[in-house]
């Protein structure tokens, strides 16, 4: 609420409680205008701040941006190979496998 409405809000309930009345609840209509002004202070600081992140926000993104613009990507058609124990297969005939009385060579 804007303190122009919460002032003529309270004007008009002054005018028709009557002075009588109106002292009854003066306290309390004097705690709902500092209380409405406090909010509205909060909501003006929030709203600032917003903004502030926003524009940090937009700054760490540029140069969040430009950073990786300086760092070199390699970009390979290949997958990157890794070198595997492969043993090559070796063909062995009989002659070869065992000796001359017939025992297996190791």
């Amino acid at each position: 609420m804007t303190d122009d409405y919460i002032t003529s809000f309270t004007d008009s309930l002054q005018k028709k409680l009557g002075d009588e009345n109106n002292a009854l609840i003066a306290d309390d209509l004097g705690t709902l205008i500092t209380k409405n002004a406090e909010t509205q202070q909060q909501l003006k600081d929030s709203q600032a701040e917003v903004e502030r992140l926003k524009s940090l926000n937009e700054k760490l993104v540029i140069t969040n941006g430009n950073l990786l613009k300086q760092v070199p990507s390699e970009h390979s058609a290949e997958p990157p190979t890794q070198k595997a124990d492969v043993q090559e297969e070796t063909t062995i005939d009989l002659k070869s496998a065992f000796d001359a009385n017939g025992n297996f060579i190791r």
